[in-house]
């Protein structure tokens, strides 16, 4: 997916607009999710459907602080939808691994949180049994010939994600930057999750435009742009368009006529158009 916006834009006519296609997708997002059938050890879908879950509850965020006109806030949130649509996408280029890598590495954080902790004799047998049967490819090159038990949390690597060669035992932190390059998103990590990062961790240069200067000295609370609320709103949409498609796509649900037209009908009537990959 890439956004192109125009160059003139009335944001009074655009951004609502674009709220009006926003709950549109909810709304086939929800059917979608009403067809869908869990299966406990399809792990691509598994992550799909709770990435398509999370991505709803976003864009209703997304459209709550647009109407109120934080448009910087709904970036952000924004921001992290697309952080997730990147990395669905990238679990799926592997799914016989990918999604089980991921799923799989809860019991790594589960192990981190509770090591050491009180009350963490009650679940240790249980939580030793199921690293040592699915994590042992976490932990760093000098610790797989430990006994579990030998094991602490700063034994295990600190992701899931692993390099793509051919040596399935070798794991590297992958840059979230690098997800999104792989999967075809890096002008969407270079215009939106990047600047989007400065106002989520307080730099100096997000927080000057919180103010605005006055001549006499005096400050006044800054203005959001508009066009910030109309890319978080477009760029929410697309994010839980592709993760909806991806879930319709692996469960072969049939929405793909509907969800093509819709892109095609929003595509065609807004000005800040997508090309969805």
């Amino acid at each position: 997916m890439q956004l192109f916006m125009a160059e003139k834009i009335n944001f009074d006519v655009e951004i609502p607009k674009l709220r009006s296609y926003a709950v549109e997708l909810a709304n086939l997002t929800l059917e979608i999710l009403a067809q869908s059938k869990y299966e406990e050890y399809d792990h691509p879908m598994f992550m799909t459907t709770t990435f398509v879950c999370k991505q709803l509850s976003h864009l209703k965020s997304v459209i709550t602080l647009a109407d109120s006109e934080q448009y910087k806030d709904a970036f952000s949130i924004a921001r992290v939808m697309t952080e997730g649509y990147a990395i669905l996408l990238w679990a799926n280029e592997e799914p016989a691994e990918r999604p089980l890598d991921w799923r799989a590495y809860v019991l790594v954080d589960q192990f981190k949180r509770s090591f050491g902790q009180p009350n963490y004799s009650e679940h240790q047998e249980y939580l030793e049994t199921m690293l040592d049967r699915y994590c042992r490819k976490y932990l760093k090159n000098e610790y797989k010939t430990k006994l579990q038990r030998d094991i602490i949390p700063d034994n295990y690597l600190g992701t899931w994600r692993r390099d793509n060669d051919n040596d399935k035992n070798k794991f590297i932190n992958i840059t979230i930057e690098k997800v999104f390059e792989d999967v075809g998103l890096k002008e969407i990590h270079d215009s939106l999750y990047d600047p989007a990062s400065g106002w989520l961790h307080w730099d100096s240069f997000s927080m000057a435009e919180t103010i605005e200067r006055k001549a006499d000295g005096s400050i006044a609370f800054g203005d959001d742009p508009q066009y910030l609320g109309a890319i978080a709103i477009a760029s929410a949409i697309h994010a839980l368009f592709g993760s909806a498609s991806s879930l319709d796509k692996h469960l072969q649900l049939g929405f793909s006529g509907r969800l093509a037209d819709f892109l095609k009908r929003m595509t065609d009537g807004t000005k800040i158009n997508a090309q969805h990959q």
